[in-house]
């Protein structure tokens, strides 16, 4: 979460001695993108995350009708409803990520309490991905946990199937999702239920993403836990042995150089490239470097993947 079009002013009825507040429109920042929030529903509750996450004090007041300007970009938040103790705007109720029938002059804003410094807290990473299966020997099924704010808890049953499941199985690595389980079948979880009334497309990348009625919030018990089937991990093909090949030639000992780096081909920049590099390669694959050739074979596209200096 970010501020934006900041201003830092005094209330005119605060004592000399008042802390700086800060005036900002609120934007989110998911899936690679920022994105404004919309202000159906927007009240003091939702502003108190925004303004706590920024470790900017409480909240004091919320604007609405994009009162700091309209943003550009997409309206990531809808219909927040928040109790003003959630660890971010994503852990509240709301429609579902990107669902909106708002437009930027309705962008949300906020009036914190600051003071002139303003530092976020750091926080460990969470585990990536945050979400896991337990109660199953199998590492595609299993009782569905997600982390949050430093524990793991559960996911209530009630409305889960197989787009719900779908999700935590794509964010796994798992394939496509074969059954949503319900009632416990992989076992009672412990700790806290922390989703309830999950209502996914299956195309999100998290469980957090889709509607759902806020974290924490539920009228579930631990009898009602939910599972997944997945068919089973994406099998990841190996790396071509050796990484290294010749392209643009009839001759299978002379082309142009490609390596394989980080699942995909790219090539080599002829910047220094000489008899010395040739050999390395040479020897790579066994051959004899006869002649340092550069731009003898046609241009390529793709990633250029070392230049100058090849190390090997």
């Amino acid at each position: 979460v970010v501020a934006h079009d900041e201003d830092e002013v005094r209330y005119d009825a605060a004592p000399a001695n008042a802390d700086i507040f800060r005036m900002e429109r609120v934007e989110i920042f998911l899936n690679g993108m920022w994105g404004t929030v919309c202000d159906d529903e927007w009240d003091l509750n939702d502003a108190h995350v925004v303004c706590g996450q920024l470790d900017c004090g409480r909240a004091v007041e919320t604007k609405d009708e994009a009162h700091f300007g309209q943003g550009t970009g997409p309206i990531l938040l809808d219909d927040l409803e928040c109790s003003g103790n959630e660890t971010s705007l994503e852990d509240c109720g709301h429609s579902g990520i990107g669902s909106s029938d708002c437009s930027h002059g309705e962008d949300a804003g906020v009036i914190c309490e600051a003071g002139s410094a303003i530092t976020i807290k750091p926080t460990p990473p969470p585990p990536s991905p945050p979400v896991r299966l337990v109660g199953s020997t199998n590492s595609c099924s299993g009782r569905v946990e997600v982390f949050h704010n430093g524990t793991w808890g559960t996911v209530c049953d009630y409305r889960w199937d197989l787009n719900d499941a779908q999700v935590v199985c794509g964010q796994l690595g798992c394939g496509r999702a074969v059954e949503a389980k319900q009632g416990s079948h992989f076992g009672q979880g412990t700790g806290p239920i922390l989703l309830d009334d999950l209502e996914c497309s299956g195309n999100e990348i998290s469980l957090k993403a889709c509607v759902h009625s806020g974290i924490g919030s539920h009228n579930c018990a631990h009898s009602e836990d939910a599972g997944v089937i997945c068919e089973g991990p994406i099998p990841t093909p190996p790396p071509p042995n050796p990484p290294v090949r010749l392209v643009g030639s009839t001759n299978s000992c002379s082309g142009r150089v490609e390596i394989f780096h980080d699942g995909q081909w790219g090539t080599v920049c002829g910047d220094n490239w000489d008899l010395n590099d040739a050999h390395v390669h040479c020897r790579r694959r066994t051959y004899r470097s006869v002649e340092n050739q550069d731009q003898l074979h046609p241009v390529t596209i793709g990633p250029i993947t070392f230049e100058e200096n090849i190390v090997w």
